[in-house]
């Protein structure tokens, strides 16, 4: 819908290739058209006008996060996939993901993180992190794609994601130990965090 015409001047290579003396610079998604006007001097100025050519700048690699993809399993131990998707059309080349709890409002590390060598245009992977530290209760995780910068994409809103869980974790007792001859525990589980249709099975042993 807009034309900006500019000229822009070359310089002989070797072997009467020429190159532009600065790069074409556009935004990824849109069509550039051109045309070689060759000056020279045959017994006066002279000059050669190609045809119009054109060719599409594709988008930059868009590496994309969606947090109701985000699964979490495990009671022992803690699990967590994370589908990443690139949704541009170039590769997005090599970059690292990480995992945090933001329950509390600040960023705690909850996995070492994970590296992704290379995503194509359409490609998506799964990244999986094994949180052994987590903790119990109505949790808010966070994943961040690239927090250094790596990938050239023009699109970064998309690069974190989170989802809130009720996180369930297996222990031996109230505090985390085994429990004793004369000891008690209380087994305390929201309704929130237990689906419909769910059976629940306590089983223990009584010395």
């Amino acid at each position: 819908n807009r034309a900006t015409c500019t000229s822009i001047d070359s310089e002989p290579t070797g072997e009467g290739v020429y190159r532009t003396t600065t790069p074409l610079q556009a935004e990824g998604g849109v069509r550039l058209y051109y045309r070689i006007v060759a000056e020279y001097y045959a017994g006066g100025q002279a000059k050669l006008v190609s045809d119009v050519f054109s060719y599409d700048v594709l988008k930059a690699a868009d590496v994309a996060l969606n947090g109701e993809e985000i699964r979490v399993s495990g009671t022992a131990s803690l699990t967590v996939t994370v589908p990443i998707a690139n949704t541009g059309e170039q590769d997005s080349g090599p970059f690292t993901v990480h995992l945090f709890d933001v329950t509390a409002g600040q960023k705690i590390l909850l996995a070492p993180e994970q590296r992704v060598l290379n995503l194509g245009p359409g490609e998506r992977t799964a990244v999986t992190f094994a949180c052994t530290g987590a903790v119990g209760g109505l949790r808010t995780m966070m994943v961040v794609a690239d927090s250094a910068k790596a990938v050239r994409e023009q699109n970064r809103g998309n690069n974190s994601a989170q989802r809130t869980r009720w996180v369930v974790m297996r222990t031996t007792g109230t505090s985390s130990q085994p429990v004793t001859g004369d000891g008690n525990f209380l087994l305390s589980i929201p309704p929130e965090a237990i689906p419909r249709h769910t059976a629940i099975a306590v089983s223990g042993m009584m010395l």
